[in-house]
């Protein structure tokens, strides 16, 4: 045994001494294994790197629509944040989380995010062993009980949370050691309360009590109000052209298209970015990105003539040379031109998002506080 885990054996050990009783013997002590189980990892990450991605899509890719995505996209940069976080932090949470079996009780030593720890305890008479869940490399679940609990981590997108010795290695010999040590126990044995969670009653084939209707509509109802506010302020952003010109001194008046500026890049994420294929000399099919920024002709309200270029590509179909099309020009600089006119109805879906977002929230927390009333 290496120095490095002799010195965490004796640190576990003294952390574990002020939560045994008088007389109480401690027979094993078990570190949960620290990361997420494969398929709990991609069901915390995978929505994640949805909504970034559409996120960054709609910040980068669509036309003037930056500052609405930012202003009205907070709540959603912070969930993906939220998601993003959880693996390290179910990672920190289980690095300080040790399970403790004594010749009286099973103890869960758990952290606590204002700081310290705290334990959880059950009594091995009546056995505590609800259910095993036998996960690869001998790893596996001892659940003792389920509880309403959020946190983030391989449960957060269910109310109803195992409580026990959570991913622990060598599971089948922790399992026969609580065994052996319920059938050791002496038939006159204090019977001790359980302390520190407040379990769930069990139906007739050992599950935990269903939710009722009501409240699982709450939350399913607050799910699809966040999911509604994302797709709000998705079109919304498709909508607000020009976005960047809706807080200045605006004009809008029609203009004709004079020329085209062409450039070309290896990658682009615009939307309206074009893509054009060569073959390289070694016969390989490849893309090249093209942006095309033209230059209009317009007559400001006092009827001074102006040759500016547009302040976002477009497509070149849409600004062939002598097109004429509405744009939108800022009064305190007429080099500022955008094309069309900016859209209220954009502006209003992207204000509405945030909105929605938070009355789903509040359908959510709600259906959470319910079941905690529940249990």
């Amino acid at each position: 045994m290496s120095s490095d885990t002799t010195e965490e054996n004796h640190e576990n050990l003294a952390r574990v001494q002020r939560f045994l009783l008088a007389g109480e013997s401690l027979l094993l002590v078990v570190q949960p294994r620290l990361g997420m189980r494969r398929g709990a990892l991609l069901a915390v990450m995978v929505p994640a790197v949805v909504i970034l991605a559409l996120l960054l899509y709609a910040l980068l890719g669509m036309q003037g629509a930056g500052g609405m995505v930012v202003l009205c996209g907070v709540p959603f940069w912070l969930l993906a944040g939220v998601l993003l976080v959880a693996p390290l932090w179910y990672r920190w949470y289980m690095a300080r989380t040790l399970y403790l079996l004594t010749d009286r009780r099973v103890l869960i030593v758990e952290p606590r995010l204002s700081g310290g720890e705290r334990a959880r305890c059950f009594p091995l008479r009546p056995n505590p062993v609800q259910k095993v869940v036998h996960h690869g490399g001998n790893y596996g679940d001892v659940v003792f009980a389920w509880e309403y609990r959020w946190r983030p981590g391989p449960y957060m997108f269910s109310p109803v949370e195992p409580v026990g010795f959570m991913a622990v290695p060598q599971v089948l010999r922790v399992v026969r050691l609580l065994e052996e040590q319920v059938a050791a126990l002496p038939a006159d044995a204090e019977v001790l309360p359980v302390a520190g969670v407040t379990p769930l009653p069990l139906d007739r084939r050992g599950r935990p009590r269903a939710c009722t209707p009501e409240r699982m509509s709450a939350m399913w109802l607050g799910v699809g109000a966040c999911v509604v506010s994302f797709l709000l302020l998705l079109v919304g952003a498709f909508q607000v052209p020009q976005e960047q010109l809706l807080w200045g001194n605006t004009a809008t008046t029609t203009a004709t298209v004079h020329s085209l500026r062409r450039e070309v890049s290896d990658w682009n994420t615009h939307v309206n970015a074009e893509r054009e294929y060569y073959r390289t000399k070694s016969g390989v099919r490849r893309a090249k990105f093209v942006l095309y920024y033209p230059t209009v002709r317009f007559r400001d309200a006092a009827g001074v003539e102006h040759l500016a270029e547009l302040s976002e590509p477009q497509k070149s179909w849409r600004v062939q040379p002598d097109s004429k099309h509405r744009i939108t020009y800022s009064r305190d600089n007429v080099q500022r031109v955008c094309l069309g006119e900016p859209s209220r109805r954009g502006l209003a879906l992207c204000l509405l998002s945030p909105l929605a977002f938070l009355v789903g929230a509040a359908f959510v927390a709600a259906g959470i506080v319910a079941f905690k009333k529940q249990a």
